[in-house]
């Protein structure tokens, strides 16, 4: 293992050992110095600059891990919102980032480099991190067209939130991936476990050449919140329109929390907006704004399926099908079969967001059997314990339901 600490305690030099008593000062030598599958520890501090991490690669069984110092909480941070960002790129793989914080940037955490051209780096893993106060986007990863085998990035456990500072003329999503424009067949990428808030366009988006990425139990709210780039449109998740592919994009949309999504004039905004190919199931949505779509299906291209999500909106906007293929069943919100309009009599606690269900509530046992799709509940519970399965996010299993209140407290 090396050190980084530029605490002055104890004393760094970067032409000293990186050990934790005699530790390197910068993170840019440490990692010129490191071999591939080292681990490098950075120390309480803040790192200016923006940096560049092209390795050294990993393997299966010894990854190169470069973070924080178990309780330390070192920053990174940048000159001001149009200065660079942190960036992990040029072909690396096997590498493990983990517990820093990034700030004060014009971009947060890049994966990969950000025209999408390069070598494509494999099997990153993105754990704890908290990006804040950034220009533009908190994080993207652009993957580039090199082959078309997955990225296998994992991005976990993280917090995302104040992106978009320079204002409307700038991006402000919070996780990007893919790119705007060329051939960016970014896939492999899996969202598990975030919280992303208080962002100025989307919360997450999925670019139209992207395919097969999981966006899996985050928790979003207040997206697109301080004033958008986009006339209309954007949604807490954003599934674009495919640009270049010919196959299905096979996106998969799971177990999120999606609330507290407000008016914001001139602006039409969507909980979860699919134009193209997705499985979308056990979400939650409330306290969205009346006049938008909760989830909606637009563009008329590849199948949707649309299943086991509680959707607390009225049921014309709770799901909302716009001429595509798309098998709308097994919800709490919207009408039509295997669907049943929300009602705060279904839930343990409607006011706490707590929508677990009730004991002989009508969306118990109501469902269609789509368990080759959904196999479990948001929380894990077998959806054939007592079958048929219920309708919703969560399957009644037949206890008293734990308390829960899902509302996030803004930072």
């Amino acid at each position: 293992m090396h050190y980084v600490n530029n605490s002055g305690s104890p004393t760094c030099s970067d032409s000293g050992s990186g050990t934790l008593a005699n530790p390197w000062c910068t993170i840019s030598y440490g990692l010129s110095h490191i071999n591939g599958g080292d681990t490098l520890y950075v120390r309480t501090g803040t790192y200016n600059g923006d940096y560049i991490m092209t390795g050294p690669s990993g393997t299966a069984g010894a990854h190169t891990v470069l973070a924080a110092y178990p309780g330390d909480t070192p920053v990174l941070s940048g000159s001001g919102y149009s200065s660079g960002r942190f960036k992990i790129s040029h072909g690396c793989s096997y590498i493990d980032f983990i517990g820093f914080i990034i700030t004060n940037l014009n971009q947060g955490l890049y994966l990969d480099d950000d025209a999408g051209t390069s070598t494509a780096c494999t099997n990153v893993t993105v754990q704890n991190i908290t990006i804040h106060d950034v220009g533009q986007e908190g994080l993207a990863v652009r993957a580039g067209t090199t082959g078309s085998a997955p990225r296998n990035f994992l991005i976990e456990n993280s917090t995302i939130y104040n992106t978009g500072r320079l204002g409307q003329s700038s991006n402000g999503e919070g996780m990007y991936i893919g790119n705007s424009g060329g051939t960016d067949t970014t896939n492999g990428v899996t969202v598990i476990g975030n919280t992303i808030h208080d962002t100025q366009d989307e919360c997450i988006e999925l670019k139209g050449d992207s395919h097969d990425n999981i966006i899996d139990g985050n928790t979003l709210y207040n997206c697109i919140s301080p004033g958008s780039s986009y006339s209309n449109g954007g949604g807490a998740i954003e599934i674009d329109e495919p640009r270049n592919g010919s196959t299905n994009p096979n996106q998969i949309v799971r177990n999120n929390v999606i609330h507290d999504i407000a008016n914001n004039a001139g602006i039409t905004k969507v909980g979860i907006r699919a134009g193209t190919g997705a499985a979308i199931y056990n979400n939650i949505l409330y306290d969205i704004y009346s006049g938008y779509n909760c989830i909606q299906s637009n563009t008329a291209n590849y199948p949707r399926l649309i299943y086991h999500n509680t959707v607390d909106c009225s049921s014309s906007k709770a799901i909302v099908d716009l001429g595509t293929s798309a098998d709308i069943r097994n919800n709490i919100g919207p009408t039509g079969a295997y669907n049943l309009p929300t009602n705060n009599a279904y839930f343990v606690n409607e006011p706490k967001a707590n929508y677990h269900l009730v004991a002989g509530s009508a969306p118990i046992n109501a469902g269609a059997d789509l368990t080759g799709i959904v196999p479990v509940d948001i929380e894990g519970t077998s959806r054939i314990v007592y079958a048929p399965p219920d309708l919703g996010a969560y399957e009644y299993h037949g206890g008293p339901a734990p308390p829960t209140n899902l509302k996030a407290i803004a930072q």
